[in-house]
């Protein structure tokens, strides 16, 4: 109907995201062909985004092209980069600064932070009437999936960009960003408002049997598993390790290895220190394995990667290349502490390291490519293979995927010579790529073993799902109770054939219905 605003509530796996593409193919296809007849979905989420997209894969191709998918982030600098311009905020292409590079660096205030980008796109909206006619003209619907987890700054972009229609999908009982200042009383107004409500009810095409969703309705409800929980035991589709807690981790590794023969397995951790642990665990395993949302550690090599290009030619200086590879170490390890062996490839205070001397060598094999005949295309190659020679053991399988992307940047202008207007090119187009992976980028596991903590596991499934936890693990008092409770409730429903607990003993009150 013209004018309506929907709002769709369901649990999870009830097919929110699927049902409501469906309707915005549909709506699409009945509009005339024109720029105008386009869908936009939207989520605050990597994850969510690329859920929409792998959904997007099975429809009707005849409408896929005018479907728009992005994350709130990435269409917000779509803004920005196209009118921002007018708003006198500079012609130069914006550029984001990673989590990682302000651990290593500190705010770079020559570029922009997340949290900048959607007030700012507003405001750059809200300034021109007609630009922001014609931005609500683009699409004939707009679709905002996850809405329970987006905020006031967020929901006031989203109300800028649609015109006729927007649907809102949500579900209030996988509300799990209350400490970003999501206001869960902000989902309750919204839908009081809507048009139409549509309430999709609890089953599950994740796990059919419904039996996941139900354990995590419960649990999310503080009440009894007891029997469920007897019942899950007892056909095989719930397993329950009570190891001490130093080998917490080992004994979760193993059974991920073991499950992961035939299956897609994902540990969940309650901290980002147990990821890290689990990382290494499995890399001595010699196993492979992906730590969701690590799309920043492509990002940043891609920037290691053009920085060694500019220092052969004195555009950048061991100290920037230094830097921008600590960078891409600080975004394989995640977590709020810099480790050590991240500051060391600063070189700063480590001037014999093997980082420095690798700098150097680097620097002087490029200075004989920017001769007379030197090649664009044979610095790429001298760059991509850069990493090994550091010595790190760990994010080799990253900086290769990343290197693949550095060369199709690169392909079409190879044979150009190297020169300061050739990297100048190859800057924009690699740019482009690393924004593509801060903000909008969820690349599909390239491992049969993914490690990721509770707060990332929405938008996911996997056939497997251990969940480890800790003595030490913090859940918040008294008053983060309830969010805690949700929280474990969509980790459990992410769950498709099996569910595998390890935990100590005694663990936290949050998880100890599981073993009493």
């Amino acid at each position: 109907m013209p004018g309506s605003r929907v709002f769709v509530e369901g649990g999870p796996g009830i097919g929110k995201t699927t049902t409501a593409l469906a309707a915005a193919c549909e709506v699409v296809a009945d509009s005339q062909p024109s720029a105008h007849s386009r869908a936009l979905f939207v989520a605050f989420s990597r994850s969510a985004v690329a859920q929409v997209a792998n959904s997007l894969a099975i429809h009707d191709e005849t409408t896929n092209d005018r479907i728009e998918i992005a994350t709130l982030d990435g269409l917000a600098l779509r803004i920005i980069s196209g009118f921002g311009r007018y708003q006198g905020l500079g012609s130069q292409r914006p550029k984001i600064q990673s989590g990682a590079s302000k651990k290593i660096s500190g705010i770079d205030r020559s570029r922009y932070q997340y949290n900048q980008l959607v007030p700012l796109a507003s405001s750059v909206l809200k300034r021109s009437p007609t630009l922001l006619a014609l931005i609500k003209s683009r699409w004939c619907i707009v679709v905002c999936d996850e809405f329970q987890d987006i905020n006031n700054v967020q929901l006031e972009f989203i109300e800028l960009l649609c015109g006729d229609r927007l649907l809102l999908l949500g579900d209030r009982n996988q509300h799990i960003y209350g400490w970003r200042g999501v206001d869960i009383r902000q989902f309750d107004r919204t839908k009081s408002c809507c048009d139409v409500v549509i309430d999709l009810g609890e089953g599950s095409y994740r796990d059919p049997s419904v039996e996941f969703p139900r354990l995590a309705s419960t649990f999310r409800r503080g009440n009894h598993i007891g029997h469920q929980v007897a019942e899950l035991m007892n056909s095989g589709r719930l397993h329950i390790e009570q190891v001490s807690d130093d080998i917490v981790e080992k004994v979760a590794c193993k059974i991920a290895v073991y499950e992961s023969s035939i299956s897609r397995v994902a540990i969940f951790a309650r901290h980002i220190d147990t990821v890290n642990t689990l990382a290494e665990r499995l890399s001595k395993y010699g196993t492979m394995y992906e730590v969701a949302g690590t799309s920043e550690v492509y990002a940043e090599a891609l920037e290691a990667m053009l920085t060694l290009c500019s220092l052969g030619l004195g555009l950048k200086t061991i100290k920037d290349a230094g830097l921008a590879f600590a960078s891409v170490c600080a975004s394989l390890h995640r977590g709020d502490q810099v480790p050590e062996v991240c500051r060391e490839l600063t070189t700063v205070g480590y001037p014999d390291s093997v980082a420095a001397k690798c700098y150097l060598n680097v620097k002087e094999a490029l200075a004989t490519k920017s001769q007379p005949g030197g090649r664009l295309g044979d610095v790429v190659q001298l760059v991509t293979g850069f990493w090994p020679s550091l010595r790190r053991g760990v994010g080799d399988a990253q900086w290769d995927r990343a290197a693949r992307e550095f060369r199709r940047c690169a392909e079409s202008i190879s044979d150009e010579a190297y020169t300061e207007a050739s990297i100048n090119t190859l800057e924009m187009a690699v740019e482009a790529s690393r924004n593509r992976y801060l903000l909008d980028s969820q690349l599909g596991t390239i491992s049969p073993i993914t490690l990721l903590t509770y707060n990332q596991s929405k938008g996911r499934e996997f056939d497997i799902v251990v969940h480890v936890h800790k003595s030490d693990d913090y859940w918040g008092g008294r008053s983060a109770r309830e969010e805690s409770l949700r929280l474990l409730g969509v980790a459990i429903s992410r769950t498709r054939q099996k569910l595998v607990v390890v935990t100590p003993p005694t663990p936290n009150d949050i998880v100890r219905p599981f073993i009493v």
